[in-house]
């Protein structure tokens, strides 16, 4: 293995060969005994962690930096009235986070935290792509890198969904930026078209070696999975 790298998915699916998963949503994945990456339940984050909404996964592993825990959310969607151009609209809005925490003794501290909040006058998509979640140390300096994926749309036909792959590293932010497939379109059956494409490399011309290329094969997996 030329890093060390774990890989989580709420529905156990592997992300090419570089992730081992396991049949317990709540056991202990690992690979070659280097990065250990426990899945938790919402009772099992340590008292002085504090987030809101539901949560949709959360991650605890060590390393350099001591504990940490990565903690998905989504708020529920919620609706209002709006007078637009003179008509009434029903606007959805709704919420999506993502945090790092690390704790040691009891004593929480944020690392840093996404917050996207989305309104829409028609269906609203905003949620995490679990498939596409991974907790890795590519540049084996014993701090982990974490990847995750989320979507967002604001549609009344069948367009595609905005898709973000971003790889985190302590606070420098990597960005894979573009749209998903239609739903019912293989990768295969887009691969002449832009869906299922991401146009946006942001700050990958600086990031360390490897880092690109896991952040692709993570967009190759939330392209596939987004509809799972």
């Amino acid at each position: 293995m030329p890093y060390k790298t774990i890989g989580y998915f709420i529905r156990g699916i592997l992300l090419s060969n570089l992730l081992t998963a396991c049949n317990n949503d709540n056991a202990l994945l690992q690979n070659e005994g280097e990065i250990k990456v426990e899945v938790l339940v919402k009772d099992e984050v340590p008292n002085g962690i504090i987030y809101t909404g539901t949560p949709e996964m959360i991650l605890k592993w060590m390393d350099k930096t001591g504990e940490n825990y990565f903690i998905g959310t989504t708020s529920t969607e919620a609706t209002k009235q709006e007078t637009i151009d003179g008509d009434e609209w029903e606007i959805k809005e709704k919420n999506l986070k993502a945090s790092l925490f690390t704790n040691k003794l009891n004593n929480s501290n944020l690392v840093w935290q996404l917050n996207i909040h989305e309104n829409c006058n028609y269906d609203l998509f905003l949620d995490f792509i679990a498939e596409a979640t991974t907790i890795t140390d590519i540049d084996n300096d014993s701090i982990a890198e974490v990847t995750f994926t989320y979507r967002k749309s604001c549609r009344s036909d069948i367009s595609p969904s905005d898709i973000i792959v971003e790889m985190r590293e302590g606070k420098d932010i990597y960005l894979l930026e573009g749209i998903g497939l239609v739903e019912g379109i293989s990768t295969k059956q887009a691969s002449d078209t832009l869906f299922g494409k991401y146009n946006d490399k942001h700050n990958f011309d600086k990031a360390p070696s490897g880092f690109l290329n896991h952040a692709q094969i993570v967009w190759k997996n939330a392209i596939e999975n987004e509809y799972k």
